[in-house]
């Protein structure tokens, strides 16, 4: 039940209809850690040379506020990128 709820949230949420796009990426994590359950929740984007990801939101629901994070290169975690790379729905191929 509590997912259904978050999805209604979401759909009357000002942020998103707003395009407040950094606010939305923050109340889209928070409500997904929660519904979920689960510790962190985490968005990011490639950098244009696809050599790093960057975060854009990390939520810590045990600390129940945003977390701060540094860009990840692949060179760092070959494993983690090979990971995103060979999924089927990935548009990094």
């Amino acid at each position: 039940m509590r997912k259904f709820l978050t999805i209604e949230k979401l759909s009357k949420s000002t942020k998103i209809r707003k395009g407040k796009i950094d606010a939305a990426v923050y109340e889209i994590l928070e409500l997904a850690a929660k519904a979920v359950n689960t510790k962190h929740t985490n968005a990011w984007v490639y950098n244009e040379a696809h050599t790093e990801i960057k975060w854009i939101g990390n939520f810590d629901l045990q600390v129940n506020k945003f977390i701060q994070q540094a860009a990840l290169p692949i060179i760092a975690m070959p494993n983690y990128f090979k990971h995103f790379a060979t999924e089927k729905n990935n548009c990094y191929k």
